[in-house]
């Protein structure tokens, strides 16, 4: 383990620092108890409420579905188990979750209703909203920039009306977030949400998720949601976590002392204002973030308007409009109805059309059976090969000469004796590009295997200030400890007073690469140390044990 304070290793057993001095292991990471919750059972009525069906467990309580047999509605009603309203301090922490809720009334925060206690067991009562969780939204699809920013300001506008009545929420996370059929957004579960100091060295939330100075027990302002909102922002728009570990702690330690990889290293469709907002977010130290809501979710609309305005100079130019994976329904459902209703009126000259054509084609190609393939539905000419697309796994997106063509499994038509170039894309597997030409058979397989993606380390050392690209993405100035790559080979420039230096490198698997760049050479590229360290000797040497 590590001090939370200088970074050193320590013993687990020790009280105090080797290095600094400062105590060991005050800092507990709390996470909810809500495991085995599931053994309660569903009650059939909790006070007026008669209880339809469980639908999830929040960070302090389950929720059901129920009926409001006064008022003839449908409710969500959310019950702190027995089990833990017989904890000390629990019952209290659930009243004041519905009493914080309660006073704050904001279209994009859930509203409370009634507040009581049913054979010792409080509850709260809250509107049923229809919708699915922003975390589910996430993993079944990516989701546009413009829909995420639409989505993020809702949310962002909502921490802010509550910062400004002096709650931080402290769990900020995709699971918290509705976002229902219309796009509107509702913020849930002010379960472990503060009004004051809270107690130093308790450390309570989603440890992916909290900021530096929450995961170390320190008193938290609105700024610790503003670095949440950078992470939730993150695994929106690249579909990953920034810090990921085995153990709760180690995650809490990253999220302390590692930076995180440039989001454009992951998703290079994140416009580089967005990056560098989300980069801001993130910041270790609370004065170096956005000091207050206002100011993020300002700087996000003035994005918004970018895209918009791009959006409309392209109508403009004429140029086909590029839609997201969520907009495209809602565009193209507007045309059902006329096309529907156009079938109908053309599907006798359509048929009779098809019929025409199909007879002729019978006549022209009677005799030349090289362009009909047996047993298959597919006519091909003479140049041309149909080629049967498969990946392992399936669902990649494959390019074909830079166009995009679909998700495998897929088949087309290429030209026979072409030379084409394919390329696999998956999230968390390698990219895969490869060469192919069509040759003899008028039915052609081509099948991949795509790798997991695999990460590495770099450090990047020299003149200090000297401004960095890697793989032409910028990503500041020397020097840079820590940043996880890819594994494979990458390209580094960096500018220095004698000129730009460029030159390739490779990043091993859960290895540490060490790049020194010449402070005023331009006349050989910068030189690698301790290529091949393994991960415990760097992190030794990072965290000042001085290696062996």
């Amino acid at each position: 383990m590590y001090c939370f304070h200088c970074g050193s290793r320590v013993d687990e057993n020790a009280d105090f620092c080797h290095n600094c001095g400062q105590p060991i292991a005050q800092v507990q990471i709390q996470t909810s108890p809500m495991e085995k919750l599931d053994a309660d059972g569903i009650p059939e009525y909790i006070g007026k409420y008669k209880i339809r069906r469980r639908i999830g467990i929040g960070g302090m309580g389950i929720v059901y579905e129920a009926y409001d047999e006064n008022l003839k509605r449908n409710v969500a009603v959310k019950v702190l188990p027995s089990r833990l309203s017989q904890r000390p301090g629990y019952a209290e922490r659930f009243l004041a979750e519905a009493h914080r809720a309660a006073e704050l009334e904001h279209p994009n925060i859930v509203m409370i209703h009634d507040v009581g206690t049913d054979a010792g067991r409080s509850y709260f009562v809250m509107n049923l909203l229809a919708g699915e969780s922003l975390e589910h939204l996430i993993a079944k699809s990516a989701v546009s920039t413009k829909d995420g920013l639409q989505y993020v300001i809702q949310l962002v506008r909502a921490l802010g009306f509550a910062h400004s009545r002096g709650v931080v929420h402290c769990d900020v996370k995709p699971g918290n977030v509705l976002i229902g059929s219309d796009g509107h957004v509702t913020l849930l579960d002010f379960g472990i949400a503060k009004t004051a100091a809270i107690q130093e060295n308790t450390a309570i939330g989603t440890p992916e998720y909290m900021s530096p100075e929450q995961c170390q027990g320190h008193n938290v302002d609105a700024r610790s949601d503003i670095y949440s909102m950078g992470i939730l922002m993150y695994k929106l728009f690249t579909r990953r976590l920034p810090f990921t570990a085995d153990k709760k702690i180690a995650v809490a330690f990253k999220q302390i002392n590692e930076p995180p990889i440039p989001p454009r290293m992951l998703n290079s469709d994140i416009p580089e204002w967005l990056e560098k907002i989300m980069l801001k977010c993130l910041e270790k130290n609370p004065e170096d973030r956005y000091q207050t809501t206002s100011e993020l979710a300002n700087e996000m609309d003035a994005g918004l308007r970018v895209i918009y305005a791009e959006e409309k100079d392209r109508r403009l130019r004429g140029e086909k409009e590029v839609l997201g994976p969520g907009e495209k329904w809602r565009y193209r459902k507007r045309l059902v109805v006329g096309i529907f209703l156009g079938a109908l009126g053309l599907g006798a000259l359509v048929w009779g059309t098809i019929a025409t054509i199909n007879w002729f084609e019978l006549q022209n190609n009677e005799g030349d059976e090289n362009q009909i393939i047996a047993g298959s539905e597919y006519t091909v000419a003479e140049n041309e090969v149909i080629i049967n697309i498969i990946s392992r796994p399936t669902e990649a997106t494959v390019f074909i000469n830079d166009r995009r063509f679909g998700n495998t499994p897929l088949k087309t038509r290429l030209q026979r004796g072409r030379s084409y170039t394919l390329r696999f894309e998956k999230y968390e597997y390698n990219t895969l590009e490869t060469e192919f030409t069509p040759g003899e058979g008028d039915i052609v397989s081509f099948e991949v295997e795509l790798n997991v993606s695999t990460y590495g380390w770099l450090n990047l050392v020299g003149p200090e200030g000297a401004d960095v690209w890697i793989d032409d993405i910028y990503i500041g100035k020397l020097p840079k400890g820590r940043l996880q790559l890819l594994s494979g080979e990458h390209k580094l420039k960096v500018a220095t007073q004698g000129g730009l230096i460029s030159r390739e490198f490779y990043v091993p698997k859960d290895r540490v690469v060490t790049i020194i760049a010449g402070a005023d050479s331009t006349s050989k590229p910068p030189a690698e140390v301790g290529e091949l360290m393994d991960i415990e000797q760097a992190e030794d040497i990072l965290m000042g044990g001085g290696g062996d």
